[in-house]
């Protein structure tokens, strides 16, 4: 009896060694995803991937390795690390051992933080199977496909109000139906303007989502410029967490606010909400801190473009006292005193 059960014991190991030498990676597909494709620094993502076994039959030994870049840093509890993680001079390897049944997936998730502003890769994969024993391992690899934005902390800076502008003396005046002498024209929309902005007739004629271009004078707006042509890269730096931090201010003063730079932030036109802030801190996010031009001319051209009651907030990363001239030009055109703010670093 146990001559036969130890037969049939090696016999099934051999059945079993045959199929598993067989190379299923190419019957095995993985895919991947992340909960959020802009974060801050320090702010935890669950980086979810998933492996699919499209083949009739099952793969006994499989594992899959995430190599992460040195940016990317692995954010879950010591006994999951003891588990699944490694570490050397390259980076953070996470790994998983699993087999898969026939049609069967596999699943797992990897929270991980980002300290550094701008646009991460997350590394490569490596996926590989072999037979029962070992003796026949198959590898395959690729790139991780999906990318993180890591935008700017927000900085610790004063309220606007406190810093000389009277935002919010000035009250908004709307009514249930739009006056028609406001409107002074229609144009696409964004996805930045509030949904009550849609003109659902206008939409129907041009078979696209369009929105109103009002005149509100009595409004209170906002322009945010931002001088990215000087400076050293930790005092531009500064500078973009001080402009986060500017716009999450208007955010929570319901102020419509818009940010003009002479960089590759460009010129983000007015808007208020989650999607406008959004956009602002993906732009932020993906900064080369490259400036296109001087701010004279930038200055220049808010001057000739902006009018009467308009508070302008300028965040500069270097002393704006060469364009002092172009600075009371613009004066000359407001009807309130524009808010400087230093942004250097050195300077806080």
């Amino acid at each position: 009896m146990i001559t036969y059960l130890l037969v049939a014991s090696l016999l099934l190991i051999f059945i079993l060694e045959l199929i598993s030498r067989r190379d299923e990676l190419r019957h095995l597909h993985i895919t991947f995803e992340i909960d959020s494709e802009l974060v801050e620094p320090g702010e935890s993502a669950a980086l979810r991937y998933t492996v699919h076994n499209t083949s009739r039959l099952p793969v006994l030994f499989s594992s899959l390795t995430l190599r992460l870049p040195g940016g990317v840093k692995v954010d879950e509890d010591e006994k999951w690390k003891k588990l699944h993680l490694s570490e050397d001079f390259t980076g953070q390897q996470v790994e998983h051992r699993f087999y898969l049944m026939p049609y069967g997936k596999f699943s797992g998730k990897t929270n991980i933080v980002i300290e550094k502003r701008g646009l991460h890769e997350l590394g490569k994969w490596y996926l590989e199977s072999g037979d029962l024993i070992g003796l026949s391992p198959f590898l395959r690899s690729g790139d991780i496909s999906v990318k993180v934005i890591c935008t700017a902390k927000s900085a610790e800076i004063d309220d606007i109000e406190a810093l000389g502008g009277l935002i919010g003396d000035i009250s908004v005046r709307r009514f249930i139906n739009d006056d028609p002498t406001l409107i002074m024209g229609y144009r696409e929309y964004t996805g930045r303007e509030a949904m009550k902005e849609i003109s659902w007739l206008q939409t129907a004629k041009r078979n696209s989502l369009t929105v109103r271009k009002s005149d509100f004078t009595t409004d209170r707006i906002a322009v945010i410029a931002l001088n990215m042509d000087e400076g050293n890269r930790a005092d531009m730096e500064h500078a973009l967490s001080l402009t986060r931090a500017v716009c999450e201010m208007f955010e929570s003063a319901k102020v419509p606010y818009s940010v003009r730079s002479n960089g590759d932030i460009d010129n983000i036109p007015e808007g208020l909400g989650r999607k406008h802030l959004f956009f602002i801190q993906r732009k932020i996010g993906l900064s080369k801190l490259a400036g296109h031009y001087s701010f004279g001319a930038l200055i220049d051209r808010l001057s000739r473009e902006k009018r009467g009651d308009v508070s302008v907030v300028i965040i500069s990363p270097s002393s704006l006292d060469k364009y002092a001239a172009e600075l009371q030009n613009l004066r000359r055109y407001l009807d309130r005193e524009p808010i400087i703010i230093d942004g250097r670093e050195t300077a806080q």
